[in-house]
């Protein structure tokens, strides 16, 4: 799932890059965008539904914000999407005490972004 979201990231990334902020009204992007809306909220019911939460908050949660809020940080605002927040939200609701060493990190990422955009 998190390689599906890297690669349509760095597509829409690198089309941004080359053709400018209004790439992201053509179809193809639109699509693209759709993947990876998809892919979180694929990824939110997953980790809701868990019934081990340690282990996602040991194997799966580092690797998910590494793609993730970098991504959300990197991109254009434009390009930013709502559903990371939304997925974010889940896994601090559902993790809860053990997500709190990672709060920190996430938190500063998301109100840099939010702050600075």
């Amino acid at each position: 799932m998190l390689n599906v979201y890297k690669v349509m990231s760095e597509n829409i990334s690198s089309a941004i890059a080359s053709n400018g902020e209004s790439v992201t009204k053509q179809p193809l992007i639109r699509s693209m965008r759709t993947v990876k809306k998809e892919t979180l909220k694929l990824i939110s019911g997953w980790v809701s539904r868990s019934s081990d939460p340690s282990m996602v908050a040991e194997n799966f949660v580092p690797p998910l914000l590494d793609a993730v809020l970098l991504d959300y940080q990197r991109n254009v605002p434009a390009a930013r999407e709502p559903e990371v927040l939304s997925t974010m939200a889940t896994i601090v609701n559902r993790l809860e005490v053990i997500m709190e060493p990672v709060n920190a990190n996430f938190l500063t990422v998301v109100w840099k972004v939010l702050i600075f955009s």
